[in-house]
């Protein structure tokens, strides 16, 4: 566990269009995905702690009452759906898929704008989840707003250069797998905590 993250923050200091990890077993690559799912948990638990306490306090807007609208009145499994293959797939395809083009395809100065690109996908996911929040929130707290989805986009990231484009989504189909099932099990027993 402590070289993965070891690693992953190695990488964030200097991203490099690395070889995939082919000589890993499949076994070897669910674990380290298992590894790296913790991590993100270790991440972002107080990163979403500190961002409820700055919305209980005002400084932070509140979550879209639409968006919780629709999270609980939909039923749990299209909830997963959603959220747990369809996000998923789609995030990564628009955000993800183009930092390995194919060889024949890759210009010969993408190594050198490849750490910009890979940081650039990061920011532009966690700014595209603002809209999970009411009104306008204004735009110097949009880093912190969107803190979390920044993090994920990190490490959604290495996962994408290290292991490929399927691996990529189906971490993150993990990662809101923990969340919403939380949300889920919350909402079961007193949807009223989430109002």
């Amino acid at each position: 566990m402590k070289a993965t993250a070891r690693a992953f923050f190695a990488y964030l200091q200097k991203p490099t269009f690395l070889p995939r990890s082919e000589a890993m077993t499949r076994a070897e690559r669910i674990k380290m995905i298992g590894y790296l799912l913790l991590l993100d948990m270790a991440l972002m638990l107080p990163t979403l702690l500190l961002l409820s306490v700055l919305e209980q306090t005002g400084i932070m807007p509140r979550y879209s009452d639409h968006l919780m609208e629709m999270l609980l009145t939909m039923p749990g499994w299209q909830v997963l759906l959603l959220a747990c293959a369809l996000a998923p797939l789609l995030e990564e395809l628009v955000f993800r898929a183009f930092l390995r083009p194919f060889p024949a395809i890759r210009p010969r100065w993408w190594s050198a704008v490849f750490p910009v690109l890979f940081f650039l996908s990061a920011v532009v996911f966690g700014l595209v989840h603002i809209t999970n929040y009411d009104g306008s929130p204004h735009w110097l707290v949009w880093p912190l707003a969107t803190l979390p989805q920044i993090v994920m986009g990190l490490l959604l990231g290495y996962v994408r250069i290290r292991f490929g484009l399927g691996w990529a989504m189906l971490f993150h189909g993990g990662h809101n797998a923990v969340f919403v099932t939380m949300f889920l099990v919350v909402r079961a027993a007193d949807p009223s905590l989430l109002a």
